[in-house]
């Protein structure tokens, strides 16, 4: 365990070193990266009315951040994203919601966490009967249920919007390199982490 965490490290420094740069083998994540990294420090900035826990959640949104940090670092390389990552990102969350809410905010996240990864799966199906072709993989809808704890559902379509806005970014600075096709693969788990990283430093404190 330690070693793999090591060499998540390892690839992690080396995808923020190249995309903070905007250097050409991972110039279309400079956006990702940057928002990422800028994300960190809005973590620790809790508002004056913040509950007397804020310092824990505060810390449970960094952890969150540089998950996050990692599933960029892979999936842009590999198009894979981790499930013990997916999984820390869904813990944290977690733990942050039974900080700030009690035993009584678990299980709203926990249904609203299956229904969304269900409905995912379910939509990725269809997608593939119809098209001939996935349009996102389980890793994307494993990361996007795992956002229900630090979100809700209600929080997710705010989260959808920015990945996506961040996706077309990334395509048009693809483009700047040479002509994309409409079949070629853009790793979504990035933008998704930019959009989740972001909506949860902006969720507004529970009074």
């Amino acid at each position: 365990m330690r070693r793999d965490a090591g060499k998540t490290l390892g690839r992690t420094r080396a995808y923020l070193a190249a995309a903070l740069l905007a250097r050409a083998a991972a110039r279309d994540q400079v956006v990702v990266a940057w928002g990422v990294v800028a994300a960190l420090p809005g973590t620790m900035l809790a508002a004056p009315e913040a509950p007397a826990a804020a310092p824990l959640p505060a810390l449970l949104a960094g952890v969150l951040v540089v998950a996050s940090a990692a599933v960029c670092a892979i999936d842009s390389r590999w198009g894979l994203i981790p499930d013990p990552l997916t999984g820390l990102i869904l813990v944290s969350g977690l733990a942050r919601a039974l900080l700030i809410g009690g035993p009584g905010a678990l299980w709203p996240a926990l249904a609203g966490t299956a229904a969304i990864y269900g409905a995912g799966r379910a939509l990725g199906r269809l997608h593939l009967v119809w098209r001939g072709f996935e349009g996102f993989g389980d890793g994307d809808v494993k990361l996007v249920a795992a956002a229900v704890p630090w979100l809700g559902v209600a929080g997710l379509p705010a989260m959808l919007t920015v990945a996506v806005g961040s996706a077309l970014v990334s395509i048009a600075l693809l483009r700047l390199e040479g002509p994309v096709g409409r079949h070629d693969a853009v790793a979504f788990g990035p933008h998704l982490c930019l959009g989740l990283a972001w909506m949860a430093v902006l969720a507004p404190w529970p009074a």
